[in-house]
């Protein structure tokens, strides 16, 4: 919802519209038609003291399959459609992580086939020491709790444990995904889902009151049940969407400039043209 209520607000005022640092829009989905520009969001954000174009970001996808790209070819996931955004808007944006997926140079990336909330700290272990540390993290897991039956009445407060372990290590500012629905041959697990993403706002809402920069996005309804390859996870147009959603979950969210020596990688994520609507995946 946040990210829904956000681009409608933005596309009624004129402040979001299409240029080469724009997704692609999307026409008749779900009765919207959202185009998606880090220019217009990170402007915005500018007027109100977040993030701004002097501001790098030094980025590590957080989560499981979904983040990692499996079962789409060639595994990019949301994250070359971001990065390409962020980088066509001016803004200094590269991936760090354990491994890599993806048919772009700066590919690098915490995504783990499979694992549960509890495994993904644990596998991201190594990462989270690492220094210079990422200074945001997106996070989308719990899926793989719910599918596996894992302990699924407590995965919102485990979630809270993993998102604890992400700023104690690295200080980071971390936007967490309300994470999307499940398709076909999984449908009936999709009242978990919603009882699981109801309860994220408040674990969200605990660690903002205590000073921490946590923010929620609304992932839930922002890839429709024909965009899943699986049933479980995006085609590219899925994809995309989760990107778009991901920019838009960066107003209001404070984030610290990155520490030690960077390297902008952004640009491996544009194409020829330098109109990141010419991405295929």
């Amino acid at each position: 919802m946040f990210y829904s209520l956000f681009c409608i607000g933005l596309l009624a005022s004129g402040l979001l519209s299409s240029s080469a640092a724009a997704l692609p829009t999307y026409d008749n989905e779900e009765g919207l038609d959202v185009t998606a520009s880090a220019a217009g969001i990170l402007s915005r954000s500018v007027n109100s003291r977040f993030i701004g174009t002097s501001t790098a970001l030094r980025l590590l996808a957080l989560g499981d399959s979904i983040t990692y790209g499996f079962n789409e070819n060639p595994s990019n996931s949301y994250r070359k459609f971001l990065q390409c955004s962020l980088s066509t808007s001016g803004v200094a944006a590269t991936y760090i992580g354990t491994t890599t997926s993806g048919d772009w140079a700066n590919n690098a990336v915490d995504g783990y086939v499979g694992q549960t909330i509890d495994q993904i700290g644990v596998s991201a272990s190594w990462i989270l020491t690492q220094t210079p540390p990422p200074n945001l993290v997106l996070l989308h897991a719990g899926s793989n709790d719910i599918l596996h039956s894992v302990n699924v009445a407590t995965a919102p407060e485990r979630l809270g444990t993993l998102i604890d372990k992400v700023i104690a290590a690295t200080g980071a500012s971390v936007l967490v995904a309300q994470i999307i629905k499940l398709g076909e041959g999984y449908t009936e697990f999709n009242t978990l889902v919603d009882t699981y993403n109801a309860a994220i706002p408040a674990i969200v809402a605990t660690r903002v009151a205590a000073g921490k920069n946590v923010a929620v996005v609304d992932m839930s309804s922002q890839v429709s049940a024909d965009q899943l390859i699986d049933g479980i996870h995006p085609i590219a147009a899925g994809y995309r969407k989760m990107a778009a959603a991901w920019l838009a979950g960066l107003e209001g969210l404070s984030v610290s400039n990155v520490t030690g020596s960077f390297e902008d990688l952004g640009a491996s994520a544009v194409p020829s043209s330098g109109n990141c609507a010419d991405l295929v995946a």
